[in-house]
């Protein structure tokens, strides 16, 4: 599930300034609830292709990892679009000092960026990464495939000359 439908799944609330509930990560004043996450321990994944440079560095990669939701009003960097963001459990359970935010950097003003996807489960978590790769490799064909017949195009014309 994403940041939001993790939020409403344990019963936090986003709030407008005049107390009406919020729909989107993207325009929020203030929170409910919100104790009945913070220190949770969930598992996150994400991975995305750049639109840009399809295979250059992806948006946001993000390999399945057991984290603790955190209260964003307590982290040491600004925390856009979400009250919550995750630090990583570490193997002796301590937590990690590396913050990582609910929401990757591709939103503008009020609208959101993408979401990690959160689990309560590792098994789905992994199982939700590894389509979000075979996603991501199967943009990358797609890509190489137009590369190469845009190549075989040119090679067509010079040989016509």
């Amino acid at each position: 599930m994403d940041t939001l439908e993790f939020l409403k799944a344990n019963g936090v609330r986003l709030l407008h300034a005049d107390k009406s509930e919020a729909i989107s990560l993207g325009w929020w004043e203030t929170t409910e609830n919100l104790e009945n996450i913070i220190g949770k321990t969930v598992w996150i994944c994400d991975f995305r292709n750049s639109a840009k440079d399809i295979f250059g560095k992806p948006i946001r990669a993000i390999a399945p990892k057991q984290v603790a939701v955190c209260d964003a009003e307590n982290a040491k960097k600004v925390i856009f679009y979400s009250p919550i963001y995750f630090r990583e459990v570490g193997k002796n359970g301590k937590l990690k000092s590396t913050e990582i935010n609910a929401v990757d950097n591709t939103g503008f003003h009020a609208h959101a960026g993408a979401s990690v996807q959160i689990f309560e489960d590792r098994d789905e978590c992994v199982a939700c990464y590894k389509k979000l790769l075979e996603k991501a490799i199967q943009e990358r064909k797609a890509a190489m495939e137009t590369v190469a017949a845009d190549i075989r195009k040119l090679e067509e014309e010079a040989a016509n000359l």
